[in-house]
């Protein structure tokens, strides 16, 4: 006996079929193995439409050119790194709060993105009683550069660019 949830999700799956049908075709641009100036042609047009799928088209206009200005909040001392807080500019018109960690010794270094889960900010990462169990920090103290941002939640910063809020 079907269910009554997954009988309603028979009839929705069979139902959209045909709207799919006549909508563009999935999986477009999957990649066919063949010549290298084939494989760099791929990759140069998977780039332009992902620019433009993701309305992020402004931005790759002023590709760098845009200068981080980068504004030191503060800065504290950790073994074998320094702990910053800086704020730096995102786009033109956007400024965004940011954790870095640099190491006390020479570089050059490698360098990490560390990015929090849903409902956390872009200390916790940092913080070793996380769930995360303070993974940027262990980098940090291995002499990795590490950086973290906030990720959004939904919030609309850059009118018309879905990836910017």
């Amino acid at each position: 006996m079907i269910s009554a949830t997954r009988g309603f999700l028979l009839v929705f799956l069979l139902w959209i079929q045909p709207i799919s049908a006549d909508s563009q075709p999935m999986r477009t641009s999957a990649y066919h193995p063949g010549a290298k100036e084939e494989a760099v042609e791929w990759q140069r047009n998977l780039r332009e439409d992902l620019w433009r799928i993701l309305q992020l088209q402004p931005l790759r206009e002023i590709q760098g050119s845009l200068d981080l200005n980068p504004e030191k909040i503060s800065s504290r001392k950790k073994d074998h790194y320094e702990f910053q807080a800086i704020e730096i500019s995102s786009t033109p018109s956007r400024r965004i709060p940011v954790v870095v960690t640099l190491p006390e010794s020479e570089g050059p270094h490698p360098a990490v993105v560390c990015i929090h889960g849903h409902g956390h900010d872009r200390f916790k990462s940092y913080d070793k009683e996380s769930i995360y169990k303070g993974f940027a920090s262990v980098l940090a103290e291995r002499g990795v550069v590490t950086i973290a941002m906030d990720v959004g939640q939904h919030e609309v910063y850059e009118e018309g660019m879905i990836l910017m809020g």
